[in-house]
């Protein structure tokens, strides 16, 4: 896992905050370990927009059928209030 940090509302992909297995391996994510526990809804489209901190988990299943577990947390960080009349910008 990479630690990922955004602004409130940018979009990201989920993927790129984990450190993915080598070669070819069909990988489910989804918000709550008992979704993973379960193998139900995962997300289909993992490019989210996020206005809090949220942990995602992820399962990784190799051609072999090896299966590898892990989680994620991207850190959301709050927008600020400059006014109505103010061009904001936020960068990591």
């Amino acid at each position: 896992q990479r630690p990922t940090t955004v602004c409130a509302e940018q979009p990201i992909d989920v993927l790129t905050s984990f450190s993915l297995v080598n070669g070819p391996a069909t990988i489910r994510i989804y918000r709550t370990t008992a979704d993973r526990a379960a193998d139900v809804n995962t997300l289909t489209n993992t490019v989210v927009s996020l206005t809090a901190t949220t942990t995602f988990y992820v399962s990784m299943t190799n051609a072999a059928g090896c299966t590898r577990f892990d989680e994620t947390t991207i850190d959301v960080t709050p927008l600020p209030n400059a006014g109505s009349n103010q061009t904001l910008v936020c960068s990591n």
